[in-house]
């Protein structure tokens, strides 16, 4: 399950205010509702913001590798979603895919900030950004942090 921290909290029952797909939630907001929602589910629970909690209720990791433009360009979370369910055939561990995944993403969200003049041009450097990481590239600029958030 992946969502921005209103998103998360709306599934979980709690009073969450969005804004259109905006989250009105700090992630920290929602930590705990994704731990409840991934023990009571038995899945892993994914909080996207400008620092991503991906938990399966009992082990908790945080990545933040990002940039704001990613919040400004619509569809990057559905992309972020699609690109966990990639890393996830690949893994048997949801929870370390979804790290990965999430990592990747942001990598190339912050290499192609670095080139994009704003939104308009970011979003197709992006896509180039994601065809280029190299596996060493990920490993050496992957922000993981693992244990309880």
């Amino acid at each position: 399950l992946r969502g921005n921290a209103s998103e998360i909290m709306a599934v979980s029952g709690a009073v969450a205010l969005t804004r259109g797909v905006d989250s009105s939630a700090a992630v920290n907001d929602a930590v705990e509702h994704a731990r409840s929602i991934a023990n009571l589910q038995s899945l892993t629970a994914v909080i996207t913001g400008p620092v991503d909690i991906i938990t399966d209720g009992t082990r908790s990791v945080s990545v933040a590798n990002g940039h704001p433009l990613m919040s400004r360009v619509t569809g990057t979370g559905c992309a972020a979603t699609a690109l966990i369910a990639a890393f996830a055939s690949v893994d048997s561990d949801p929870l370390k895919a979804a790290s990965a995944a999430l990592a990747f993403y942001g990598l190339a969200g912050e290499r192609a900030a670095a080139k994009a003049g704003g939104p308009g041009t970011f979003w197709p450097l992006l896509l180039d950004q994601l065809h280029g990481i190299s596996p060493d590239e990920l490993d050496s600029g992957a922000k993981i942090k693992t244990g309880q958030v």
